[in-house]
């Protein structure tokens, strides 16, 4: 069966070129870059704030991760405050249900699709999957 991750279709929609020497010839130069590392911060500090609304651990769990230099660090943890200044009293009143879950959904056919949610919250008005793109 044919995995389809929300990553790839993005890659298509974006460059069918690059799609295709990514997922076709699995070619994909793993370089870091330091918006990577500012993305994979700012997740890290969101999924620590969803978890327990605690915004000064989620900001420590950025300053504290392993293996990153202060620009990025500094860098997310600006990202992270108006972020969580916004959902600050939203994060109060839902229900965090789940932080980055995976999702599985099989289309038939032999197309799955599988990715990652940030946070899947239970409000007022419904159930509701967040996702985060920095």
């Amino acid at each position: 069966m044919k995995l389809i991750t929300q990553s790839e279709m993005a890659c298509f929609q974006r460059c069918p070129r690059e799609h295709y020497y990514k997922y076709t010839l699995e070619k994909d130069p793993e370089e870091s870059s330091e918006a990577a590392e500012i993305g994979t911060l700012f997740h890290i500090g969101a999924a620590s704030f969803w978890k327990d609304g605690d915004e000064v651990n989620a900001k420590s769990m950025i300053a504290t991760a392993q293996g990153y230099d202060i620009e990025p660090v500094s860098y997310a943890i600006d990202m992270l405050e108006p972020y969580m200044a916004h959902y600050r009293e939203l994060q109060k009143q839902w229900k965090t249900l789940h932080v980055e879950k995976e999702i599985h959904h099989d289309f038939g056919n032999g197309i799955c699709f599988y990715g990652i949610a940030d946070a899947i919250v239970d409000t007022e008005s419904g159930i509701y999957l967040m996702e985060h793109k920095t």
